[in-house]
């Protein structure tokens, strides 16, 4: 299907009240997008997803709070399946905290000073030479 999956989505989605990990894996076979780019037009598209399929959404306090509080209703019948979806999330927020701190690394070792420190240039982008 390629680059046609949020244009048929809407169609696969007809009569699905909750996209569970098995309707999700008929989603990947049907539509042959990768497992994040579904989750993205999954999340998009307004139709309840099971937890495993949700994961944990960092966009706001409510949905964080709300995603993980779901995924532990679960835990104790799907350890395993829980433990990797939090995780994936963990790895997910140290990439965009590392890549901010490379950001904010190049920011700082471009400009010559900085108005009232005594940090010295070597050290100011996280590196001590």
């Amino acid at each position: 299907m390629g680059k046609n999956v949020k244009k048929h989505l809407p169609d696969l989605l007809s009569g699905v009240k909750l996209v569970t990990p098995e309707v999700f894996d008929q989603l990947i076979q049907q539509t042959g997008a990768s497992p994040a780019y579904l989750k993205k037009l999954l999340r998009e598209s307004n139709v309840p997803l099971h937890p495993l399929i949700e994961g944990v959404r960092q966009d706001t306090p409510d949905n964080l709070s709300r995603t993980l509080a779901a995924l532990a209703a679960i835990y104790s019948d799907q350890p395993k399946a829980t433990r990797l979806n939090v995780l994936e999330s963990k790895r997910h927020t140290r990439l965009l905290l590392a890549k901010q701190l490379m950001s904010l690394g190049e920011t700082m070792s471009s400009s010559t000073s900085i108005p009232g420190s005594k940090i010295p240039r070597s050290t100011r982008n996280g590196l001590i030479s």
